[in-house]
């Protein structure tokens, strides 16, 4: 028995008894059915799945698809036309979902989470939130319509990397008092909801000069003609500021660009901003932490404003923690200093190891620095003080249907003392087929340290 699209499947049943059948087999299976098309499976059980052992070193998992991680519990994934969850963590391959959530005819976009919250976007502009403790719908909103976002549906490919890594229009970030906010755009209007209530807290037009936002500690920010910074609770701006030396206007806009630096994830939590003004070949960075809190100084209260960052302003800069290390390429030396004074705090060399080809660093995050060498070991470093807290190879099982015995590393997303790793073929072409990009049937890899 199927259901599809909310149409009823009969087949030789008559009239009531094909009713109660397809009630029957509905009780039994756990589904409900919200609206035509779409089915929500909620937990079907109390056991959360267990935290993966702490013991548990290297390479875990080796995955169709790309998750988010929950609490050291679950993994949440996004195909074409559905949200679901899995655990634990370091289980080998996809297990049985713990819940599931699918519309139909609807395409995924987008999916964040935050807190125990996994908000999905969908391409009728629909914004769903699921507890992501049970599956259960913990709120919906008709949010604002991304036409040209929306139109392209689901653009994951196999992996559902580009959906759950880089949301464009979906961010998070922590509001008053530590609330979490869920922040909506388009190209004409963002809008902010609670993230634990779907309650709508502000909702703020979009100028034709504006390009996509972000989100920082506690705003929101919306690069115009000028950097509007709004508070992530109330909408209200807060803080307007414009690069010294930035060119004119022109009927298009503005001249220059402005894009965020050091983000959790995607386009939320990032610490800083980047800006780039052509004729002038200058690249500025503030450093956007702190911003707007209020201090005591010389018997007053001063607000905090954003600060220069120069070793920020290379594209190959990683920031991690309070430590800045600028890698344009495969080395085999490392170098990390202050984001605020610029002074060296720690070197690092693999020298003394086995595998000592270059490494390239693909993620970073306040609690490690993630390398991935040419000899595909994968190496985490403490940012605080450059130390060694994970090495392991990343090639512990016989790939399936790999093509290629190389591979080299796509979207890296880090959460705790977890890594994922996308792989892709060397020369991998993005608009060729899937398996003429991806690295094998199953390209995705979890590990942990």
């Amino acid at each position: 028995m199927r259901l599809r699209g909310g149409r009823r499947w009969y087949g030789r049943l008559g009239g009531a008894a094909a009713v109660v059948a397809v009630l029957g087999v509905t009780a039994v299976i756990g589904y409900r059915v919200f609206a035509p098309g779409e089915i929500a499976s909620p937990a079907q059980t109390a056991a959360y799945p267990t935290a993966s052992p702490e013991a548990d070193l290297g390479v875990t998992s080796e995955l169709w698809r790309t998750p988010l991680l929950i609490d050291g519990h679950l993994r949440v994934y996004a195909a074409q036309r559905q949200v679901w969850a899995d655990g634990p963590i370091s289980a080998r391959t996809e297990m049985t979902a713990f819940w599931s959530f699918r519309r139909w005819p609807q395409e995924v976009t987008g999916v964040v989470t935050v807190e125990h919250v996994v908000v999905s976007r969908w391409s009728d502009g629909e914004v769903v939130a699921l507890d992501a403790r049970n599956g259960e719908v913990a709120w919906r909103v008709n949010g604002p319509l991304d036409r040209l976002r929306d139109d392209a549906g689901y653009t994951g490919r196999r992996t559902g990397a580009m959906t759950v890594y880089d949301g464009t229009n979906l961010h998070t970030v922590r509001g008053r008092g530590g609330a979490a906010v869920v922040v909506v755009e388009s190209p004409t209007e963002a809008r902010g909801y609670v993230a634990a209530t779907g309650r709508e807290l502000w909702r703020q037009p979009i100028g034709p000069d504006c390009s996509r936002g972000w989100t920082g500690a506690g705003f929101y920010v919306q690069p115009c003609s000028q950097v509007h910074a709004r508070d992530a609770w109330s909408g209200a701006m807060v803080w307007t500021w414009r690069p010294s030396g930035a060119g004119p206007d022109t009927a298009d806009g503005p001249t220059w660009t402005a894009e965020p630096v050091g983000c959790e994830i995607g386009r939320s939590e990032c610490r800083a901003v980047r800006t780039y003004e052509p004729s002038k070949r200058s690249t500025v960075v503030w450093l956007l932490d702190g911003y707007g809190e209020t201090r005591e100084d010389s018997g007053g209260a001063e607000r905090s404003w954003p600060t220069q960052a120069p070793l920020l302003a290379s594209n190959d800069a990683w920031l991690a923690g309070d430590v800045v290390v600028d890698a344009p390429g495969p080395t085999r030396e490392l170098i990390a200093r202050s984001v605020h004074t610029g002074q060296l705090a720690w070197r690092w060399t693999g020298g003394s190891y086995t595998d000592t080809s270059p490494v390239t660093v693909v993620a970073a995050t306040p609690d490690a620095l993630c390398l991935v060498s040419e000899n595909d070991t994968f190496i985490a470093l403490d940012p605080h003080n450059g130390d060694e807290i994970g090495r392991f190879s990343l090639d512990k099982w016989p790939n399936i249907g790999a093509s290629s015995p190389n591979w080299t590393a796509g979207h890296v997303y880090s959460r705790g003392r977890y890594v994922v790793v996308e792989r892709l073929l060397p020369d991998g072409d993005p608009q060729a087929d899937d398996n003429a990009y991806y690295f094998s049937l199953r390209p995705v890899l979890i590990a942990g340290w």
